[in-house]
């Protein structure tokens, strides 16, 4: 096949006959532009696009046009100091060097190409799957350049804050890392520092005060709710701000419906709709459940347009595409309640179903009531029961527990993270695995401190601590280190998808070496098992509609 590669008009054009299989290459270039009169494809000329053209039409990048190889500039270690940018005034694009000590890591190809789309669009979501090195890809892009759209603002979990403020630190030479609540008052400062904030502080501070230029929405899902406060705050943010990026491995956990509220903040201007009301008239079929003020989604319609949408603004990556991971093998543990404790199951069961029944009859039925009474039967099912004064009592026989232990005791000297869906739960598993073991037991849960935290995953990381025991809802998204380990069990699960995946993901990441298995734990004939079914089908359904094209769904 003859390939043409010309410099015109400060882009890169490509000439060649008719390739199906080169057209679809061409077509996931970021910036990529098809010239009907001369049958031309044309790139912009920025350092990693051009290395992806040439890498889909198979040239050497030292056979590329001269002018082309002077604007995109060195190869080699010289290149590993440098990044190419887009000017923003919209010329050639030049070079910095890249100040800090050592050499960036060098990226993996999957990361070259988010990178890509970074530069070649000021408005993009990163949905790669967890573990696949976001979080570093977004820093290589806040710190190129000392004076890139300033003021910055990253809104993320408080959970996460230290891991975007210790890669900052270590890769910026530019600006200083700065709390935004702590230097709002010098405006000068505020300018001049990459400002992190988490998502709470929307709701405590103005920051409105400041004209954003770049934002970053670390675990965007977070924003899924449209109608949310934090979400009306975002996307007021987003609507004055140059540059938009967003970065989560489950963008829409619990189905269509999230799409709206994140792509809302991406880009407040692109969907058709502008209400949650239109977007699920448009998007969704819903049925009204008998007798109650109640709805449920029957099925989905729109979907080809509506995956038009997330694909402008949206790319993935999947662990299968770019790494080289080891397997992932989830193993169901059943266990049996005792007695007392499928008698209290029972119990709460009939008791929930009768209170569900009197509020249907009623209209007063509502989501919460439904969820409430789920997450009661979830308890049992860990070990717990709650009074009519709200005070937890435990079970003298916990068969999860004794699974827990049977689980850590066949993995002998290896080092095991333990996930739980309430807090009583970790305390209980971390109190047992201690006394039975006496090996060195961390904690990480919501009501820790950033230092506790930080201290438990470190104390993993290096050894210190053989057993990492903590909520999904607080430790499933951000944390990086926990890859030292192969096993993880799962004592209880609720219907988060996103925490359901990103927490198991903390250990199947960049830097896994062995093959890693996934315990679950379930009670047999329980709600435990209904979660299981939920969870695969809205990871199905996730999949879906950040995949192939989906047909119609009913």
């Amino acid at each position: 096949m003859k390939i043409g590669l010309t410099y015109r008009n400060q882009r890169l054009f490509v000439s060649s006959p008719y390739s199906a299989t080169l057209v679809g290459r061409f077509q996931a270039i970021p910036g990529r532009e098809f010239h009907r009169d001369t049958k031309e494809w044309s790139f912009p000329v920025v350092r990693d696009v051009v290395l992806m053209v040439a890498d889909a039409v198979g040239v050497l990048p030292m056979f590329l046009p001269s002018e082309v190889k002077a604007i995109i500039g060195p190869s080699g270690e010289e290149a590993a100091n440098k990044i190419c940018l887009p000017d923003l005034s919209g010329a050639d694009g030049y070079f910095i060097d890249v100040p800090y000590g050592a050499s960036l890591p060098t990226p993996y190809r999957h990361q070259r190409w988010t990178m890509a789309y970074l530069l070649a669009n000021n408005r993009w979501l990163v949905a790669d799957e967890m573990g696949l090195g976001k979080t570093y890809v977004l820093v290589r892009r806040l710190t190129s350049v000392a004076d890139l759209a300033a003021p910055v603002l990253i809104v993320c979990p408080r959970s996460v804050r230290q891991t975007w403020i210790d890669q900052l630190k270590r890769y910026s030479g530019f600006r200083e890392v700065a709390d935004y609540v702590h230097v709002k008052r010098n405006y000068k400062t505020v300018l001049h520092c990459i400002n992190i904030a988490h998502y709470e502080q929307l709701l405590m501070e103005d920051f409105t005060e400041v004209e954003w230029k770049t934002i970053v929405f670390d675990e965007i899902h977070r924003l899924k709710n449209f109608t949310a406060q934090t979400s009306r705050i975002a996307r007021k943010l987003s609507e004055k701000a140059t540059y938009v990026y967003g970065l989560s491995g489950t963008p829409a956990p619990n189905g269509v419906e999230d799409w709206f509220g994140v792509l809302s903040v991406i880009d407040p201007n692109m969907l058709p709709v502008k209400t949650k009301k239109d977007f699920e008239a448009r998007y969704t079929i819903k049925e009204r459940i008998k007798d109650t003020d109640l709805c449920k989604i029957a099925g989905y319609r729109n979907m080809q347009e509506l995956h038009y949408y997330i694909g402008r603004v949206t790319s993935r990556f999947t662990k299968a595409d770019c790494l080289d991971l080891p397997p992932k093998t989830i193993v169901p543990r059943i266990v049996n309640l005792p007695d007392k404790q499928a008698q209290a199951y029972r119990d709460m069961k009939r008791d929930s179903v009768a209170m569900i029944k009197s509020l249907k009859a009623s209209g007063q039925l509502t989501a919460k009531n439904i969820l409430t009474a789920s997450l009661r039967l979830l308890q049992i099912c860990g070990g717990f029961v709650q009074d009519d004064d709200g005070i937890e009592h435990e079970f003298d026989d916990n068969p999860k527990l004794e699974a827990l232990l049977d689980i850590v005791s066949e993995a002998g000297d290896k080092q095991v993270i333990v996930w739980t869906a309430f807090l009583p739960e970790a305390k209980k598993a971390a109190q047992m695995l201690w006394k039975e073991t006496g090996r060195e037991v961390r904690l990480f849960t919501g009501d820790q401190t950033d230092r506790e935290r930080v201290k438990a995953v470190n104390d993993f990381k290096t050894g210190t601590a053989t057993y990492f025991v903590g909520t999904a809802a607080a430790g499933g998204t951000g944390i990086d280190g926990l890859q030292v380990a192969d096993t993880e069990v799962y004592y209880s699960r609720t219907f988060s998808l996103t925490d359901w995946l990103q927490s198991q993901d903390r250990a199947h990441r960049l830097g896994q070496t062995r093959p890693l298995t996934i315990y679950t734990l379930m009670a047999q004939a329980t709600i435990d098992l209904k979660i299981d079914e939920a969870l695969l089908r809205k990871h199905d359904l996730l999949e879906m509609m950040l995949g192939e094209a989906p047909e119609q769904m009913f």
